[in-house]
């Protein structure tokens, strides 16, 4: 549970990559490869220990993602509209060595978690805010995904979402298309 923000869930990530040894090479250095869509992503979520992997992701027409905006790799905005339409705003950074270029939010987010994981550089690493039209100066934290140092054969990340405005199954497609989505 993060201190500033107390209803962001958390969960973990972890991708099997079966490919060549040129992208197991570019990994090995620290270079974001694409994920193929065929490559087995398994979602693991903390609060009730549920595993979902990639074959159990429906399709949800409830999220809308616009098209990426010159060198973007994740949609510029998500918008859900379940029983109301939220439009979630995206910061992205990489994160480079000793928190270089570092990610303003990460730490609120992710306070217990993030000292226990080492931050990997990523360009998978995003935080997807909500803005308040009363207080158009705050934003509210809905969604992240925090790439952490692992292995060359797989990848791992965090990730949190604020169950009051995503559904499980809504984090799953988020999740899903971000990873798989390059241009």
């Amino acid at each position: 549970m993060s201190e500033k923000y107390p209803k962001l869930k958390f969960g973990e990530i972890t991708v099997q990559h079966e490919d060549n040894w040129i992208k197991q090479a570019f990994r090995y250095f620290n270079y974001d490869t694409k994920i193929d869509p065929t490559a087995t992503i398994v979602i693991l979520f903390h609060d009730t220990n549920e595993v979902v992997s990639t074959m159990d992701i429906v399709p949800d027409k409830t999220i809308v993602y616009t098209e990426p905006l010159g060198e973007q790799i994740q949609p510029y905005n998500i918008k859900i509209t379940s029983t109301s339409t939220v439009t979630l705003h995206k910061r992205s950074a990489i994160i480079g060595e000793n928190n270089s270029r570092y990610l303003k939010g990460f730490s609120d987010i992710y306070n217990n978690k993030f000292k226990i994981y080492l931050p990997d550089p990523s360009v998978f690493n995003c935080i997807y805010y909500v803005i308040d039209v009363k207080y158009p100066d705050l934003e509210k934290v809905v969604f992240s995904i925090f790439k952490r140092k692992y292995g060359t054969d797989s990848s791992r990340f965090l990730f949190s979402y604020d169950h009051e405005l995503i559904t499980k199954q809504q984090a799953e497609n988020i999740i899903y298309r971000l990873l798989t989505n390059w241009v």
